[in-house]
C-alpha cells in the first residue's frame, strides 16, 4: 500500500493516510483510498458523478489486504507510550472539563491519519461540548469536519449550519458545507452556497470545481465548463487555494450550559464518567418522565448474558435514585433505533 501513496504536488511531502491536506504547505493531498478531484479532460467528467473537491474522495474496491485492515483495529498495534497517552487523555476527558474533552479528540483525530477505526471515536466528546457549549466555534467546526470525513452528510450539515451562523465569513467551511449538499442530494442548495462561497472569495479552487460538478448534475453545459476553465486558471495561477483559514479561540468562555435539570445529573455523570459507557455517550435528554440516553456505536447487542444482565440491573439502580418513577431509553446516536428499554 505505501507503494501507492502520492506526494504532495506542491511541496512532495508524503501523504499521510486519509490526510485531507498537506501538513507543511497546506495543499490538497490524495492517497490511494482518497482522492482529490483535478481539472484535466474526460477524467473529471467521470469524477463528477462520484466524488467533490476540498475532502471528497472515492473508495476504491478493496483487495483482500485492505479487507483484513478494515475489520482488524489497526491502534491494536500502537506503541505503550502512545496507548498510555491516548488512555491519559481519556480518562482526563471524563471528567467532563472541556478543555480535556477536546484535547482528547482532537488527539483521536490526529490518530485516525494512521489508525482510521478512531475517527468516530471523536464524534461523542465532540458532540457532547457542542451541547454544553453551543457557541464555541472551534468545537463545532471540528465536529463538522470529523462527520465530514465519516460521511454522515445530514449530521455534518447541521453542524455547518450551527457553526456559520456564528463564523458567516469562512468560507472554506461555506464550501464543505455545499458539498455535503451535494451529498445529500440537495443539489439547489449546494449551488447557492458554492456561489456564496466565490462571491466572498473569488479564486477559491474548491468551489469553482464543485460548481462546475454541480451545473454538470443540472445539465447546463455551458456553466459547468466557465467554471472548470477557472478553477484550473486558478490553479495555474496560485495553486488549488482555499480561503484564509479562520483563527477561533480554544477557551471556553462561562459556565457550560446545563443538558439536564440537576435530578438528572448525577445520572448523567453516570453515563459520562463511566469507563466504558463514557466514550460512548453523547447526550441525555428528558421529556417528562421519559429519559433518552444517546450513545454512538456502542455494542450492546454483543455482551454477553451475564454481561448483559449486569449492566441492565445498574441502570435500573440509577433510575431507582430519581425522586419519582421514570422509563429510560438508550437510543443509537446515529440511526435513532432503540437498543434497550428500562
Amino acid at each position: 500500500m505505501d507503494s501507492s501513496r502520492l506526494r504532495c504536488q506542491s511541496c512532495d511531502t508524503e501523504n499521510r493516510d486519509q490526510a485531507r491536506f498537506c501538513t507543511r504547505c497546506g495543499g490538497a493531498l490524495a492517497t490511494n483510498d482518497r482522492i482529490y478531484l483535478g481539472v484535466y479532460g474526460i477524467a473529471a467528467l467521470v469524477a463528477c458523478l462520484v466524488f467533490l473537491a476540498v475532502r471528497s474522495q472515492f473508495t476504491t474496491e478493496p483487495s483482500v489486504a485492505e479487507e483484513v485492515e478494515v475489520t482488524q483495529p489497526s491502534h491494536a498495534t500502537m506503541p505503550d507510550h502512545e496507548v498510555k497517552h491516548l488512555a491519559q487523555l481519556k480518562t482526563e476527558a471524563a471528567t467532563g472539563k472541556p478543555e480535556s474533552m477536546l484535547a482528547y479528540a482532537e488527539h483521536l483525530i490526529e490518530l485516525s491519519h494512521q489508525h482510521p477505526e478512531l475517527l468516530h471515536e471523536a464524534i461523542a466528546p465532540l458532540s457532547s461540548l457542542s451541547q454544553q457549549f453551543p457557541a464555541h466555534a472551534l468545537t463545532l467546526r471540528t465536529l463538522g469536519n470529523v462527520l465530514f470525513d465519516a460521511n454522515l452528510p445530514d449530521q455534518a450539515i447541521k453542524v455547518y449550519e450551527e457553526y456559520l451562523r456564528l463564523q458567516p465569513e469562512d468560507v472554506n467551511v461555506l464550501t464543505d458545507l455545499g458539498t455535503q449538499y451535494f451529498y445529500a442530494d440537495r443539489t439547489q442548495d449546494a449551488l447557492v452556497t458554492y456561489t456564496e462561497a466565490v462571491s466572498k472569495f473569488p479564486n477559491h479552487y474548491h468551489a469553482h470545481f464543485n460548481l462546475y460538478l454541480v451545473y454538470t448534475r443540472l445539465k447546463d453545459e455551458g456553466k459547468a465548463q466557465e467554471h472548470l476553465q477557472k478553477a484550473a486558471q486558478i490553479e495555474e495561477a496560485y495553486g488549488k487555494i482555499m480561503g484564509p483559514v479562520v483563527e477561533l479561540k480554544r477557551s471556553f468562555d462561562g459556565s457550560p450550559r446545563p443538558t439536564t435539570t440537576p435530578a438528572y445529573q448525577e445520572l448523567e455523570s453516570y453515563f459520562r464518567q463511566h469507563p466504558i459507557l463514557g466514550p460512548k455517550f453523547t447526550s441525555l435528554e428528558v421529556s417528562g418522565d421519559q429519559i433518552t440516553v444517546y450513545m454512538h456505536d456502542f455494542p450492546i447487542e454483543a455482551m454477553p448474558p451475564f454481561a448483559r444482565e449486569s449492566f441492565d440491573q445498574k441502570i435500573k439502580d440509577q433510575l431507582e435514585k430519581l425522586p419519582t418513577n421514570h422509563s429510560l431509553e438508550l437510543r443509537d446516536q446515529h440511526s435513532r433505533s432503540i437498543l434497550a428499554s428500562y
